[in-house]
Formats: structure tokens, sequence, C-alpha cells
């Protein structure tokens, strides 16, 4: 039978008195905490082993020895007195413990203006913990830990394992294994003294169960500070996007695919968000996150976590939900043209500076209409063949090693399009095109896809994974991989036909904030 304690979590604590209620004790340090242990008849425990760890602090299987204010290795005076100094503010576990009789107290140190004085701590004999863990395929062995306390042990090759001589009381438990990156299971549970308590096996982690005490890290976030002026006013929810990089977030103390991120709202609601992109070796991210407008104005904050090595995925599943496609157009995508303006620039919406449209030839024996580079008016021609407004049109001649090229900046660039989804676009004619973002500075070149059109509209979708691998260098591609963090310019090329009509361009993934 599993033994678990479902409590308040306030119940876990041991409160502070407000005035000391024990002889001999002198402490007066700040950031610091003291407390008496007695066995079960009042009398101080003194000479007992204690050791207080953060309340995330796991045992490194690697068995190196961890060195910090917060995690101290200490015993209790003549007259049972434990005095931990200079401690940080959070959530503490001591465990008290000599061979026969021990106790588990979790503190939460807050007030650091004093000393605080904790309630008497009792101890009780000691108890095993036994239970099993589900091991994945191919893996033969696992490690549980107990989250604050300095105990691990192995598995055998079916999972099983035990914790000899533990204190009593209610801890929290997890498996971990080598190349899994995350925790097999977690689990919370009872040790009881003088009794070999089986847990059985152990459940799997779920998001629902997690404590966000057991994460190392945290920072608070203003939400004005994402919320753009070009989002106002904002819909309820809506999602804003994150960006991270290595002035703003300290990506070494993350799992590497940051998975152990976290972001709680400051109601403690645990908030739905999306890792667009996580790249610790770039130390680049972008994070979208699902947010209500209750109470959002300048001093609302959200908080993000990270440093949970083993944490699971959480997942995105409802960051849209309920909101409006034409809003989540608005977040999600930007127009790069649709050509009814009546003008060669871009339709590049604010706060992106606009851009001109521009074409070139591969010589000068190559005939393009119409025939100036900049002006390109009047191109834009009715868009005809069942399809309603404006498109743009260029007619030409070229054998078939030359070719033509219809291009613009994208807004001031260089920008990183990582996250981009897919360039969706409309386009017919004759002959065959290519579609290409242009690395224009540093090592020069692009990352392109090419087709045939066809002389019905026809709407063409292409995601990153479509563009040719950067081991074919025709053209200067460099492939996606190598242009997608400094993209200056898009690009339309056509060849071996007559005439190539577009409409209608459309960037996914991305949002203003990308270009401007």
């Amino acid at each position: 039978m599993k033994w678990i304690i479902v409590v308040a979590t306030s119940a876990l604590y041991f409160a502070a008195c407000s005035k000391p209620k024990y002889t001999g004790n002198t402490m007066e340090t700040e950031n610091s905490i003291t407390a008496q242990v007695v066995d079960s008849s009042g009398k101080p425990a003194a000479n007992f082993r204690v050791q207080l760890r953060p309340i995330w602090f796991m045992a490194d299987t690697a068995n190196s020895t961890t060195t910090s204010s917060t995690v101290q290795n200490l015993y209790t005076d003549k007259d049972g007195w434990i005095h931990c100094s200079n401690l940080p503010q959070g959530r503490y576990i001591l465990e008290i413990a000599n061979d026969t009789l021990g106790a588990i107290a979790e503190i939460d140190h807050q007030d650091t203006s004093s000393a605080q004085v904790y309630n008497a701590i009792t101890l009780s004999p000691m108890g095993i913990l036994q239970g099993s863990v589900t091991l994945p395929t191919g893996t033969h062995r696992a490690w549980v830990q107990l989250f604050g306390l300095d105990h691990q042990v192995v598995t055998d090759s079916v999972g099983n394992f035990t914790f000899g001589k533990l204190p009593p009381g209610v801890v929290r438990i997890r498996s971990i294994a080598y190349n899994v990156p995350s925790e097999l299971a977690e689990d919370l549970v009872q040790i009881r003294p003088q009794f070999v308590t089986n847990v059985g096996k152990l459940s799997a982690p779920s998001i629902g169960m997690e404590d966000p005490a057991t994460w190392q890290f945290s920072k608070s976030l203003r939400l004005d500070s994402v919320i753009s002026s070009w989002m106002q006013p904002v819909s309820d929810p809506t999602v804003v996007t994150l960006f991270l990089d290595s002035s703003n977030f300290p990506f070494a103390q993350a799992m590497a695919d940051g998975r152990d991120l976290r972001i709680w709202d400051e109601q403690g609601n645990r908030l739905v968000f999306e890792r667009v992109r996580w790249d610790s070796d770039l130390r680049k991210a972008v994070v979208r996150i699902r947010v209500g407008t209750a109470n959002m104005d300048s001093s609302s904050r959200v908080t993000m976590l990270w440093g949970h090595p083993g944490a699971v995925d959480p997942g995105y599943a409802g960051l849209w939900d309920g909101i409006n496609d034409s809003v989540k157009q608005e977040l999600y995508t930007v127009l790069v043209d649709d050509f009814e303006h009546g003008s060669a620039k871009t339709a590049l919406p604010l706060p992106i500076p606009s851009s001109n449209w521009y074409h070139m030839v591969s010589d000068t024996s190559v005939s393009v209409t119409p025939a100036a580079k900049t002006d390109l008016t009047p191109a834009l021609q009715l868009a005809g063949d069942g399809r309603s407004g404006h498109a743009m049109h260029l007619t030409y001649k070229a054998a078939v090693v030359q070719w033509i090229m219809l291009g613009t900046a994208l807004g001031s660039g260089p920008h990183s399009l990582a996250t981009l989804d897919s360039i969706v676009f409309w386009v017919r004619g004759y002959g065959l095109y290519s579609v290409a973002f242009d690395k224009l500075i540093g090592r020069q070149g692009k990352a392109w896809v090419h087709g045939t059109l066809d002389t019905a509209w026809t709407r063409r979708c292409v995601r990153p994974q479509d563009f040719i691998a950067a081991s074919d260098t025709l053209g200067g591609n460099l492939g996606w991989q190598a242009v997608r963090d400094s993209i200056t310019n898009l690009t339309f090329f056509a060849n071996v036909g007559t005439e190539i009509w577009i409409d209608d361009i459309r960037l996914y993934g991305i949002n203003r904030d990308f270009l401007k």
C-alpha cells in the first residue's frame, strides 16, 4: 500500500515561534535559524547529525561534494540545539539522525531580518522505504533520490529499490536514469517509524503534482516588457512572445532543451507556454506565453522557474484555445505583401520599416517587363484567372541558364527567423521558380527551394525543412541553419519560362517583433 499524505502545504512546515521557548538558545544573528531537537520523552538530543539542504537539492549521482551556504552539515549541541547561520531565503529540509533515531523537518525561511526560532523537533525510530520503478526498454537500472535529502539508491535490474534507516516523515521521491532526459517517476510518500514501508510502483511524473519550490532558480518578469505597442489593445486571453539570450537568461543552469522551464503568474497559476526555440549552444530561445488581461497593468509580473534536471516536458496544449483567428494571425504571422496598396513598397506592418521591391537579371541579355528595377508599379496588375485584387506580374525572356529575380529587404535586418513555421504565397505563370531567404552580410548566401509554375493560381507553403541541404552549394546556397539567424532579404527567382505572378506573401511562426 502506498502511504501518501494529502495535506495543506503549510502543514509540512515547522513554524517559527514568536518568542523563544527554550533556554540555552543564544542565537541572535540575522539570516539564521535555530531549533531544539528532543527525543520522545522531551529530553534534549545532543550530538546528533544535522543535514540542511534546499528543498530542490538532490544527492549527486556522481558523489561530488556540494559546498554552499544553503548546504550545511552540523551537529546538535549539548542541549539539543541546532544553529544554522548565514542562510538565504528559501525552503529547506532538515534531517536529524543517529543510527537509531531521526526526524525530517521542512522549514520556510523567508524572514532574514532576524534569527528565527522554530518549534521543537521530536525524534522517532528510523524506518525503511521500499518500492519499484518502471524501467524503460533497454535501461537496466535507475537512481532513486529524495528531494532535499542526501540519500540515493540504485535499483536492481527490474526496478526494485530499498532505502534503509530513513527518518520518519513525508518525502518527495523521484527516479532518474542515464540517457533518459526526464524523470521516470515522482511521488510523495510517507516513511513510518519502525516500519518497512513498501510504496509499490512509483507514479509517473505529472505536471499537476510538481512543487515549484523544487526548482532551483527563478526570475520575475514584468508583463508589459513583452507586450509591444502594436499589440494594443490586448485581447483576453492573448499570447506574448519572450526572447531570451545570454544577456537575460543563464542557459547553463537549465536543461539542454529547456524542458525544465516553468512560468507562473502572481496568483499562483501555472501558465501555458511553448518553447518555440531553445538553443543552449547558441544561447537563444523564443517562448510564447498565454496570459490573461486580468490585472494586466504596468505592475503585473510573471515568474520564470528553471534549474530542475529531469523535469518532464510540459507541452503547450491549449496555447491558442479560445483566441480569435484574426488575433492569432496578428500574433503569429506577418504579411509581407498582398499588392493591394498600389505602390512598389512592401505591405510590412508597422513598426517594421517598409522596403521597395526591386528586380535584377542574371546578365544584360535578359529582358524583363517592367524594365525599371525599382519602379514596379506597372507590374501591379489585376490577378485574374479567378483571383480577385492585384498581384505582382513580371514577364521575361531568358535562356535556359539565365534568370530574373524579384526581391525586397525584410525590415532593417538582419533578423533571426529561426522560429519560422513557413512562408505561404500564391503563384502562377509559365516556367520554373525559386523562393529564397538571403543573408547579405558576413558570409553571404541563401537558403532556397525550387518549383515549377502552374498556369493556374496555386497556393504554395514552404517550410524550413523544404529548403535544399547545405551540401548543394549551387547559387550560393548555405542551407537554412546557416542563414536563419541573420536573414536580410526575401527573393523570388524565375527562369526557363516567360512569366511569373506572385500574390499574398505571408510569413508564419513569427510576428512583427522579429522584423522591427
